[in-house]
């Protein structure tokens, strides 16, 4: 079954999804990367292009990753349309990584990040639109306050005391 990691671009999925992957020693996929290898552009030229153009491709990313045994970083925008909402859910194991915006703007490089070099009031938007969709998605909701390592251990904590 996969677990998908969602939430705003700069959360933590791409970290705590790895760590968390080795922990459960299954494959680590980011979805991003998957985009890149399939589409053969990079994500800024993907959205140079339109952003539809990059939603189609994460739309297919979601449907080729449902349902394999890996943990998926999720875009920060694969929850924006209904038919990949339903995807998640019923593809795996939703898990929304829920980051304060004032850490992500703190501590992540937005190069190559282009909806978060858009700046803080941008980031603040995004969170503020994309809240109800992460919430409507998710099957659990982790916070990620703390160091990488640590977050991960938490997060593999929190997972299999959910399965007992």
């Amino acid at each position: 079954m996969s677990i998908f990691l969602i939430g705003l671009p700069g959360s933590g999925k791409t970290t705590l999804g790895a760590g968390l992957a080795a922990r459960l020693g299954v494959p680590f996929c980011d979805m991003d990367q998957w985009i890149v290898s399939q589409s053969g552009f990079t994500v800024p030229q993907l959205f140079a292009q339109g952003e539809k153009v990059f939603r189609d491709w994460e739309s297919r990313a979601v449907a080729a990753l449902s349902g394999q045994d890996m943990v998926v970083a999720c875009g920060g925008g694969a929850v924006l349309r209904q038919e990949n909402r339903a995807m998640l859910r019923a593809g795996g194991r939703v898990v929304w990584i829920d980051r304060p915006v004032e850490d992500i703007l703190g501590d992540v490089d937005i190069s190559g990040r282009p909806l978060l070099a858009r700046g803080k009031e941008q980031v603040l938007a995004l969170d503020q639109a994309r809240r109800p969709l992460y919430r409507q998605t998710a099957h659990l909701r982790f916070h990620n306050r703390g160091e990488p390592e640590a977050a991960a251990e938490a997060l593999w904590r929190l997972l299999k005391a959910q399965e007992a």
